[in-house]
């Protein structure tokens, strides 16, 4: 059978309306080819498009209009585009159920790049005669501004030979428009329009048709999140309004009218529009109208009751002080603008003087805003308020008003560094009462809540430069300029004496700022007397005087060492050997200044996260504070055991400090990570050999380093004191960068003898830090290294050491638990890098589970794997992750609940406590789909043991801390779900509610409490159908929680017992 052509298949279209995109699609195709033309095709649809039926002319014209859409934009010439847009404009003639189909045909024709330059003035005239826009439906209407957008921005050219035509014709379809989404639409389309065709007469009329809609009343459908927003429109509106000068004449005037509304959105949306216009009219055209507006906006600024009305006012008197600064020409202007500003002050003037009034806020606020439009603004109003302000700070008022008032003479001062206005020409004598006054105020540190020493510190920060100035003036004796001396000696005292943390930070930031200006006096006055070169003896000291010294030095060594990583040379090359010093420093005061420096060094490189890298690359380069901090510690390791019954044995005992230990070793990584991976493997083959010998090289590297040549950190049979040392080489080698620069200084070493060291250490060693440290860099190693580095070897041997020993019940239970632990770390080192043997170590961390003695510490393990590490295995530290990493984890699930199922009863709690850990760790958008079988579990790990009349004393007294983890992660993932108020949690209110009210009441652990009135209080969020059965059984449950011995817990237990009684209630 033959088929059907391309006639046959126009006709069943057009007549049936069956399968119209994918005809038109192939008939678009045969244009493209060359095989139809588009001019063939009407007249083929000649028997539909010239019917009587307009049904049928309908269904003709959308085919012409369907195929148009499907070829490409560059195809047809421009003689095709003359001939079919012709076409299409005659069509606009036809009945008004084609006027759709035309509309679109129209808009894919424009959207064409080879139309005629005569075509966009036809269409634009056709559619203005034969179009009643606002009679077409909202769909139709937002075709035609389609087709106006589409010429304005590709034809605006041509367009502009319809001279007013255009205008009157934008004015009529858009006029009574009152669609949403069509007026925010044209709002963005209208101000190219206005811009660009010059509207002559018709401009009050556009402008008319505009602003009817100013301001917008308008509230979206409350059912839709797709809506129309009423802030959307109201911005999109604020721009046509001012999109053309020649619109100021009529804009500003209703702008004012709206500025005096009762209604406080009018009133807020005239200010936006106000700022905006002042950024796009000249001061010509709003001259006329100056004076009462910049009334109206001091009404709005003072008194203020409104703060969002009072600071949109205060954004516009800015903007406009802008514009009048810059488009000021002539005298009359100038004049002008010298009287607004001379208004502004004298509208403020009186409440500058009431300082401890709302008014003086809200007059500040004014001044300080157009203060800071301009310089010109700046420097007319510091010369006359700045006087004023600082003559009340002489006259020695009460701590609060001169808090206030120090604060906006700051204000003031960081507003002249913005717009560059120099304080000593604007006031060259009362800008040098200013240091003067805020040294006293900064010397009144112990004033309540230390706000005015914080003022003080502050503007003695801004006015740094003023220090250099002698003084010229007769000033009173309170307002004569300090010398730099007494400044330097106040900064000194409040570094050593002052606790409190703000006023020790603003003290800080004054200091920093002074180094930059007077470098050389900030060393000779400050550092010096902080730092000096002699230390200190604290021989003859009583143990109360040591205490008081621990404290100043640690102030001293912190705030220096911020100085030293902020400011930089010359400080850094000062201060940083001399704290290198006190921490290496072996006499009797070297025990509490190693505390101190490590904790100061630490802080500061910590805090500069600005110039961290510099810092790091000065530690190593210059100080090599690695490797002395590493060698240091190894050398009093071994000194520790000769001095045992010697008089240095209480120097020893620094080195048997395991959190002093940690300490160095984060500085050690904080310097490490930050390294060029060069520079890094360069550190390790100098390090390395200090902890592991694989050669007889490394003996020349224990002699430099003062070690004998029996030191053997790494070996399980050492001195715990030597053992744990391998925290310092955890430090250094978790830190390195996954580069094979640094990896082939590694592949220099025995790998598999140091593996097989490390492996020894974590399982067998008696000292559970060193336990932990080996096998936490056991889990780096195997997360960083490459595959070639024999990692399937090392896997398998670590396989074989570790599986005997939990299979061994012989065995002490601390050493199995060494070896959970260390498979833990080899896990996440796997998952993390998405090693395709992870699945496997998973799958053996979940067969530990059903292990009674070493199960609880492996469902731990699900804790750490899960959470993001604080140690070394995370990307500061260079680690390998994957994305995903957590969902990948989530997928043993099923493998978890099947375990769980199959578990005996004495260790069901092991996988309960795992699957808490689990689900605790991935996005809640995952548990969804999996509630069904959740919620058995959740419900499960929720069971507590029946109350009894005495309810907390004689409840859960045995429950443990494994059974209070259990809990906690139960109840913050249910918490979570019930947030998501999804439907399957609702099926199981008569399970959860009794057992959470339970648990409310009984548990002994406060927090525990918490969790489960919170779930409670969420559960208050599902249909009020299904809580009212529960209502009054949770209303009383709750009661004894209201009794309850923590204040936290009574105060959720109110909320929770507060939202259940509204439950059902009317509103």
């Amino acid at each position: 059978m033959a088929a059907p052509s391309l006639d046959d298949k126009l006709r069943e279209v057009v007549k049936e309306q069956n399968n119209l995109i994918t005809c038109c699609h192939g008939v678009a195709s045969d244009i493209q080819r060359r095989n139809l033309l588009f001019v063939d095709l009407i007249e083929k649809l000649g028997f539909a498009l010239t019917d009587k039926d307009p049904q049928l002319r309908e269904g003709g014209t959308q085919v012409l209009t369907c195929v148009l859409q499907n070829i490409p934009s560059d195809f047809l010439q421009e003689d095709e585009l003359h001939y079919i847009s012709n076409f299409f404009c005659d069509r606009l003639k036809d009945h008004h159920s084609v006027i759709p189909a035309v509309l679109k045909g129209i808009l894919a024709i424009v959207a064409m790049k080879h139309l005629p330059s005569e075509a966009p003035i036809l269409i634009m005239t056709t559619m203005f005669r034969e179009i009643s826009c606002q009679s077409q439906l909202q769909a139709e209407r937002r075709v035609i501004y389609s087709i106006l957008n589409c010429l304005i921005v590709t034809k605006g050219e041509d367009l502009k030979k319809m001279g007013p035509d255009l205008v009157a014709g934008v004015i009529q379809f858009i006029d009574g428009e009152r669609d949403p989404r069509n007026l925010l639409f044209l709002f963005g389309v209208l101000p190219s329009i206005v811009e660009v065709f010059p509207l002559g007469h018709l401009t009050e009329e556009m402008f008319d048709v505009i602003s009817c809609y100013f301001p917008v009343d308008f509230s979206p459908p409350a059912n839709d999140p797709n809506a129309v927003s009423r802030e959307e429109l109201a911005n999109s509106l604020s721009h046509c309004l001012v999109a053309t000068p020649s619109f100021a004449e009529f804009c500003i005037p209703i702008l004012m009218e709206k500025l005096g509304s009762s209604v406080r959105v009018a009133k807020l949306d005239a200010l936006h529009v106000l700022e905006e216009a002042c950024c796009k009219f000249s001061v010509k055209d709003m001259e006329i109208h100056l004076k009462y507006l910049w009334n109206s906006l001091l009404r709005e600024i003072l008194p203020g009751t409104d703060k969002d009305v009072q600071d949109a006012a205060i954004f516009v008197l800015r903007a406009l002080t802008r514009k009048l600064s810059s488009d000021a020409v002539d005298k009359d202007q100038s004049k002008l603008f010298t009287e607004l500003l001379t208004q502004t002050i004298g509208a403020s003037q009186s409440f500058l003087s009431e300082v401890d009034s709302t008014l003086f806020v809200s007059a500040a606020k004014m001044l300080l805003a157009t203060a800071g439009a301009s310089s010109f603004a700046c420097h007319f109003i510091i010369t006359r308020v700045l006087p004023e302000l600082i003559e009340q700070c002489l006259k020695k008022p009460s701590t609060i008003i001169l808090s206030n008032v120090l604060l906006t003479i700051s204000n003031f001062l960081q507003v002249c560094d913005e717009v560059r206005v120099d304080i000593t020409e604007a006031l060259p004598d009362w800008s040098q009462c200013l240091p003067g006054l805020y040294l006293a105020a900064a010397n009144d540190r112990f004033a309540e809540n230390g706000r005015l020493g914080m003022e003080g510190w502050r503007g003695l920060t801004l006015t740094v430069p003023l220090l250099k100035y002698s003084s010229t003036a007769s000033l009173p004796a309170q307002a004569s300029p300090p010398s730099q001396e007494n400044v330097y000696q106040l900064i000194c005292q409040t570094l050593e004496e002052v606790d409190t943390v703000q006023i020790r930070n603003s003290c800080m930031e004054c200091l920093k700022a002074q180094a930059k200006c007077y470098p050389k006096e900030v060393m000779e006055l400050i550092v010096k007397n902080l730092i000096p070169e002699e230390d200190d003896e604290l021989c003859d000291m009583s143990p109360e005087d040591v205490s008081k010294y621990l404290t100043l030095l640690k102030r001293r060594l912190s705030s220096m060492c911020e100085l030293a990583c902020c400011s930089g040379e010359p400080f850094s090359s000062y201060i940083i050997p001399k704290v290198i010093s006190a921490v290496i420093n072996m006499s009797t005061n070297g025990v509490i200044k190693s505390h101190v420096g490590i904790f100061s060094l630490k802080r500061a490189i910590e805090l500069s996260e600005t110039n961290q890298d510099w810092l790091c690359e000065y530690l190593n380069d210059e100080v090599s504070a690695p490797e002395i901090l590493i060698k240091w510690w190894l050398q009093g390791v071994v000194s520790v055991n000769d001095a045992i019954g010697q008089p240095t044995e209480k120097v020893g005992q620094i080195f048997e400090d395991c959190s002093l230990l940690n300490e160095v070793a984060t500085v050690v990584s904080l310097i490490v990570r930050s390294l060029s991976s060069s520079v890094q493997s360069s550190l390790i083959l100098r390090l390395l050999p200090l902890f592991f010998h694989w050669s007889v090289s490394n003996q020349r590297c224990l002699e430099c380093a003062d070690l004998p040549m029996d030191f053997k950190p790494l070996d399980e049979s050492s001195p715990w004191q030597q053992t744990q040392t391998v925290i310092l080489l955890e430090a250094l080698i978790g830190s390195l960068r996954r580069e094979h620069e640094v990896y082939d200084a590694l592949s220099n070493i025995g790998i598999m003898e140091f593996f097989e060291q490390l492996i020894s250490l974590a399982i067998f060693n008696v000292h559970p830090p060193t336990r932990v440290s080996s096998s936490r860099l056991l889990g780096c190693l195997i997360n960083k290294l490459p595959e070639e580095m024999h990692l399937t070897k090392i896997l398998a041997d670590l396989k074989a050491a570790v599986t005997p020993v939990l299979e061994d019940v012989i065995i002490p239970d601390w050493q199995r638990i060494s070896s959970v632990k260390l498979h833990v770390w080899v896990t996440k080192a796997l998952l993390l890098r998405g090693h395709e043997d992870a699945d496997i170590w998973i799958e053996r961390l979940i067969g530990i589970l059903g292990k009674e003695k070493i199960g609880m510490e492996a469902a731990v393990g699900f804790q750490e794997i899960i959470n993001q590490s604080e140690g070394y295995l995370n990307l500061d530290c260079h680690a390998h992750i994957r994305i995903l990493f957590r969902q990948r984890f989530y997928l043993t699930l099923p493998k978890l609940v099947e375990s769980y199922q199959k578990a005996s009863l004495s260790t069901k709690g092991n996988f309960l406590l795992a699957l808490a850990h689990l689900m605790s760790g991935v996005p809640r958008t995952l548990l969804l789909d999996d509630l069904p079988d959740i919620i058995p579990l959740l419900v499960e790990s929720l069971k507590q043991p029946s109350p009894s009349n005495d309810i907390i004393e004689a409840v859960s007294a045995h429950e443990s801390q494994e059974e209070k983890l259990l809990l906690l992660s139960t109840l913050d993932t249910l918490n979570d779900l019930l947030m998501s108020l999804n439907t399957t949690l609702s099926e199981h209110l008569q399970t959860f509610i009794p057992k959470l009210l339970n648990i409310a009441r009984s548990s002994k652990h406060m927090v525990v409490r918490q969790k489960a009135l919170m779930c409670l209080y969420h559960f208050t969020k599902y249909p009020i159908i299904l809580l009212l059965p529960y209502k009054y059984t949770v209303i009383q449950g709750l009661a004894p929680c209201l009794d309850d011995p923590k204040r936290l817990v009574r105060r959720d237990a109110v909320k929770a017992r507060c939202q259940w009684f509204l439950v059902g209630a009317p509103g």
